[in-house]
C-alpha cells in the first residue's frame, strides 16, 4: 500500500487517455 505509487501511475495513464479521446472525437466529428 505505497501512496506515493499510486498518484503516480494513476496520473501517469489518466492524460494519455484523454488526450487520446479528444483526439479520436475531433477526427471522428471533423
Amino acid at each position: 500500500m505505497t501512496v506515493g505509487n499510486s498518484p503516480a501511475p494513476h496520473r501517469l495513464p489518466r492524460p494519455p487517455l484523454r488526450r487520446v479521446l479528444p483526439a479520436g472525437a475531433e477526427r471522428g466529428a471533423s
